[in-house]
């Protein structure tokens, strides 16, 4: 039985031995050309070769691609494609495509030729407004010609070529006089292959310019829009504090919008804003002329202890914007203006003469319609005092004494052409001016006999030049209106 089995292994062995000897080494052998040459377009080629094991196939750069990249033995030829793309590159190439099978390799050589044309690598060009010269780069492989713009002709101009590494052209670039940005294009046309374009787009003249070097101003402040032109960046700087810069809206032209203080001073003041060019050394400047919000006309007043105070008027009327307009009109204690004044809608009453609030006790029997006794009021509680309530501060109306001083304490005269009175200081160096629409204006106080009635600053009744000479008569300081009749305002300050 161990016999047998012996002589089944030596079977075996000799078997393998024999078949062994038999099968034949690796053989990789190239059936056709080992190089080609494919055309800038792109193209295709076909590897042929015999291989007897396994192999696979490879590329040196990504620009060649084969299939199929690997495969089994084979007994007759085996083919292989390789492809690439349009060489969009201005320089010839070169790949290795490698096939290997168990420790053999063949090498076939791909080459393609280089795209034929122009390269510009700057296509674009920012310049300033000034004179200069550019160099446009170009990299090429053929002949070209340059063709300028018709429309720019004028101001681009060709000088020459530099003959460098890459060939360089040069270019004049006139000067830009004028308010607009302007763009040109140059064209590289070569030969044979796509044409380059460049473009030049040349900056506006650098120039600020504002409307006008002085803006007024109300004393109240507030924004202002001020419009300039310009064709550089810039920045805004206000010189003083009482002036702010909010921002710039960007439109065709470009709106600086400024914040002024309201001016509480009694004399107009002047602040500069300067505008400048950012980067550069353009500067233009703005002057800010507000005018005060009252004007000393060197009234002084005396208290009921003896002291003394100098009242300031204001230039304008409540809720006028001009020293011309007659303003807002108002019923006596009353903050508010409306349309209807009528003893309906007096505030401080309930019914005709029937007062709720300044009353004094001595007509209480004819006038006090509110409950509990008559308050003797005659003079405003600020609350209620239309000036001190919209303007703040220590505005308010003026008393009656304080009306009566504005003429007798001044220099008045008359404009007949636009009905008003134009009252100057007497004070010798004072220039102060103050001017008053001739009609009816409240004090702030109520005759202690006739509640019903405020005293008020009337114009004459009668406008004629040689009537009321002098303005002193204390009949234009009277009680006059009633209490619920609209009135105008020029508050008073101390």
């Amino acid at each position: 039985m161990k016999k047998n089995l012996l002589f089944v292994l030596l079977a075996v062995l000799g078997l393998s031995l024999v078949m062994s000897s038999c099968q034949k080494a690796p053989e990789l052998t190239l059936t056709g050309p080992t190089s080609f040459e494919l055309s800038a377009d792109g193209g295709s080629a076909t590897i042929n070769f015999a291989a007897n094991r396994d192999w696979r196939v490879s590329s040196s750069d990504n620009w060649i691609t084969v299939s199929p990249s690997s495969g089994t033995a084979a007994n007759g030829t085996i083919a292989v494609t390789v492809k690439c793309n349009a060489n969009t590159t201005y320089d010839d190439r070169m790949a290795t495509v490698t096939i290997s099978m168990e420790g053999l390799s063949q090498s076939v050589t791909v080459k393609q030729s280089a795209n034929s044309g122009v390269l510009v690598p700057k296509t674009s060009y920012e310049i300033s407004s000034g004179a200069q010269t550019i160099e446009v780069e170009v990299q090429k492989n053929i002949n070209y010609t340059v063709e300028i713009e018709e429309s720019c002709k004028s101001w681009i101009k060709k000088v020459g070529t530099k003959a460098l590494t890459s060939e360089k052209i040069v270019f004049d670039i006139s000067e830009n006089t004028s308010y607009d940005a302007r763009k040109g294009t140059i064209t590289i046309i070569p030969f044979t292959g796509p044409e380059q374009t460049i473009v030049v787009n040349q900056a506006a003249r650098s120039i600020i310019i504002v409307p006008s070097n002085a803006v007024d101003v109300s004393d109240n402040g507030g924004e202002i829009n001020v419009t300039i032109q310009a064709t550089v960046e810039f920045d805004v700087k206000p010189e003083v504090d009482w002036i702010h810069y909010v921002q710039t809206k960007a439109l065709n032209t470009k709106t600086v919008v400024l914040s002024v203080d309201k001016n509480d001073t009694y004399n107009t003041r002047e602040g500069t804003v300067t505008i400048k060019q950012r980067g550069g050394d353009l500067v233009k400047t703005i002057d800010i002329i507000q005018i005060s919000a009252a004007v000393d006309l060197g009234i002084t007043m005396k208290r009921e202890d003896g002291s003394t105070y100098r009242v300031y008027w204001a230039t304008r009327n409540l809720g006028a914007s001009s020293p011309y307009e007659s303003g807002d009109r108002y019923a006596w204690g009353e903050v508010e203006t409306k349309e209807d004044f009528s003893w309906e809608t007096y505030k401080w009453a309930n019914g005709v003469n029937k007062f709720t609030k300044y009353c004094s006790s001595a007509r209480a029997e004819y006038n006090w319609g509110g409950t509990g006794d008559a308050d003797n009021k005659t003079v405003l509680d600020p609350e209620d005092d239309a000036a001190h309530v919209i303007l703040g501060g220590k505005w308010r109306m003026p008393t009656k004494d304080e009306l009566i001083a504005l003429f007798e304490q001044c220099t008045v005269s008359r404009d007949f052409q636009n009905y008003r009175f134009i009252i100057k200081s007497k004070d010798e160096g004072n220039n102060a001016v103050l001017y008053l629409p001739v009609q009816g204006y409240w004090s702030s106080e109520l005759p202690v006999n006739n509640p019903s009635q405020a005293y008020t600053l009337l114009g004459p009744s009668t406008w004629y030049e040689n009537q009321y000479a002098t303005y002193v008569d204390k009949v234009y300081v009277e009680a006059a209106y009633y209490r619920f009749q609209a009135g105008l305002i020029r508050p008073v300050t101390e």
